[in-house]
């Protein structure tokens, strides 16, 4: 079983994280060519990261397949050996070792092979800047592997070809592939080609001048690459950064361009990105030039010759042991040319044999195809009957859903017609009142009613608009978005809004609440929450009376606002109710207010959808208090 399951993952290409790799490579029972196969995916996924352990993988890859006559392993070593090459600019070597990877795959009529070359060739052609080439090869390579629906290799070649569209100025393709690309790559997890696909798509919002978004994208490149460590996709990183800082630069934000730049001189003195080290440091010194920090600027200046230098030094190291690594290919070759001659007079003499044995062969192979297909007929119909439980699974919950939103509608019905009908039958008897009468009413008589109508209307459209609200709640259309909120502020702007009303009952209004007062919830479900508490306060206080506000941290990361008034106080029996669904029959206010009783249920949903709690206490002819309790930010 994991023979099978080593040699799957080789035929398609899966990705696989770097580490996962190297612990399949640990095990013992590998086969010869399972360790090929794992080598060579192995070697695949380090040109990027480490091309040098790149080079070193594959010839163990190319050693082993010469070895066994293991052609496809050879292919793809050799494929391998191309591509890191190309990317220490070495196109002689790349050339050489492609062609001899093609050979072989195009006499296996291996597609997949021949589409792997073609995309190190794009990239050859690239560092080139032989863009028609570039074009031909990943478009080839992308027509292939989606020919052969291998997910993880259409993710890989749908980004390729998306730069390369890029570097063409098609922006239109350039997006459409990049989307595809990030979209399969995700849902793979592979975070190194993740990471290179979020690049290319920055680039084009960065083309096309929004800012916000290929700030976004660049980030997400660096998460990633933070995320991996040493397994990252460096390049994709470094031209992450370089473009961050062009970005922050044509938004003046200064600040941001240096701590970026900064972040790249060690990002290329860390990876040793040595074509990347003259441009960052370049802008680091132009950026201290700008700031007219001279010391900082000769600082940087020196650290660029010293990283240079350095990275030079190290540079050669690579190319000697590049070099070295050819001439050891080199001498290996030769010496496997004499053995695939030996391995040819013993072939002769093999197939001779085999020729007597072939029909046992032929007999067993009849075996194992009925029990093939024994097990695939088992295998269908388990997966049949997971189909049939995931139907019913699925259609039990649209069930309950569609139950759900039943008894949310006739909740709602129910509401309207219990809160609703009153107001509407006030508001039709005023207006039957006016037109019979319209012709002996006195002036005052008239601006009497009229008054009271127009307070008929405002309360039947709060009752309205609250009727809305609580129906978006319970359809679960309403989000809630934590915040800062300062409660003093809301509370001051609370008390304007009902500066008139107050001042017409000679009530007082005063706020205690500490000027640094603040919760993490929704602003404007708080604002609600407060507004329509002040309200039922002012409602329910007499002429002279007063509402105060105070609150207090409660020291279970909480604070606590309480809006206390003078009013007429709540029976027991309706405190009980006012959370509930249950019907309250409201009370009119002290100067004839009308109301529904919607709005605390309103209040109370709010409130536990930002993961607090709302009290009341109260005393008949003595007043209220309602308690709202509310998280603080969580500290970070």
């Amino acid at each position: 079983m994991f023979a099978g399951i080593c040699l799957l993952l080789a035929c398609t290409g899966f990705a696989q994280p770097v580490d996962s790799l190297e612990k399949i490579l640990a095990r013992p029972e590998l086969t010869a060519e399972e360790r090929i196969d794992n080598l060579n995916i192995l070697a695949r996924e380090l040109t990027f990261v480490a091309p040098i352990r790149s080079v070193e993988t594959a010839k163990e890859a190319l050693e082993l397949s010469s070895g066994l006559f293991y052609e496809k392993g050879k292919a793809y070593a050799y494929r391998n050996l191309a591509g890191a090459y190309s990317y220490y600019g070495s196109f002689y070597l790349t050339i050489d070792n492609m062609q001899k990877a093609l050979e072989i795959f195009e006499r296996l009529r291996d597609s997949a092979g021949v589409a792997s070359c073609h995309i190190s060739l794009g990239h050859t052609y690239r560092r080139l800047r032989n863009r028609a080439y570039e074009l031909e090869y990943h478009k080839k390579a992308y027509e292939i592997f989606s020919r052969l629906n291998i997910p993880e290799r259409i993710g890989v070649t749908a980004h390729n070809l998306g730069e390369t569209y890029f570097n063409i100025g098609d922006l239109d393709k350039s997006f459409e592939l990049t989307e595809k690309a990030i979209i399969i790559n995700d849902s793979l997890h592979n975070l190194p080609v993740l990471s290179a696909c979020y690049k290319v798509m920055g680039n084009i919002f960065l083309q096309r001048g929004d800012y916000e978004k290929a700030e976004e994208n660049f980030l997400l490149v660096l998460r990633i690459s933070g995320q991996l460590g040493a397994n990252s996709q460096k390049i994709a990183s470094i031209e992450a950064m370089i473009q961050l800082s062009l970005l922050y630069d044509q938004q003046k934000e200064q600040d941001k361009k240096l701590h970026i730049l900064n972040q790249a001189a060690d990002f290329v003195k860390e990876n040793k990105l040595t074509e990347y080290v003259e441009p960052v440091y370049i802008k680091l010194v132009e950026e201290y030039i700008k700031r007219n920090n001279r010391a900082k600027a000769l600082e940087i200046i020196s650290a660029f010759k010293s990283t240079q230098d350095s990275l030079t030094r190290i540079q050669l190291e690579d190319r000697n042991r590049l070099t070295l690594g050819f001439i050891q290919l080199f001498e290996m070759e030769k010496k496997n040319n004499l053995l695939s001659e030996t391995n040819r007079q013993q072939e002769i003499f093999i197939r001779n044999r085999n020729t007597q044995v072939t029909g046992a062969v032929i007999f067993l192979l009849l075996l194992l195809l009925l029990l093939f297909l024994l097990i695939r007929n088992i295998r269908a119909l388990k997966k049949n009957n997971a189909l049939l439980m995931e139907k019913d699974r699925i259609i039990t919950s649209q069930n309950r859903k569609l139950a759900e939103l039943n008894a949310t509608k006739d909740k709602f019905f129910s509401v309207v017609s219990h809160d609703m009908k009153a107001p509407l039958n006030s508001l039709w008897s005023f207006t039957n009142l006016l037109e019979e009468n319209i012709d002996v009413l006195q002036r005052e008589q008239l601006m009497e009613l009229v008054k009271e109508l127009k307070q008929h209307l405002e309360s039947t459209t709060k009752m309205t608009d609250n009727l809305m609200t609580w129906a978006r709640l319970q359809m679960k259309e309403m989000k809630t978005e934590p915040e800062e909120v300062e409660l003093h502020v809301i509370v001051r702007d609370v008390f304007r809004l009902y500066q008139e009303i107050v001042s017409s009952k000679k009530i007082r209004l005063i706020n205690e609440l500490p000027s640094n007062a603040s919760v993490w919830a929704d602003s404007n479900q708080v604002k609600f929450i407060i507004r329509n508490l002040v309200n039922n306060a002012i409602k329910y206080t007499p002429r002279g009376g007063e509402i105060r506000i105070t609150g207090e941290h409660t020291g279970a990361g909480a604070f606590s606002l309480k809006v206390a008034d003078t009013g007429k106080g709540i029976q027991e029996t309706t405190i009980a109710k006012l959370f509930t669904n249950e019907a309250i029959q409201s009370t009119t206010g002290t100067a004839g207010e009308q109301g529904s009783g919607l709005g605390l249920k309103l209040c109370h949903e709010f409130t536990q959808l930002n993961k607090g709690s709302l009290l009341v206490a109260s005393k008949v002819s003595e007043g209220t208090v309602f308690s709202l309790v509310l998280p603080v930010r969580p500290a970070i």
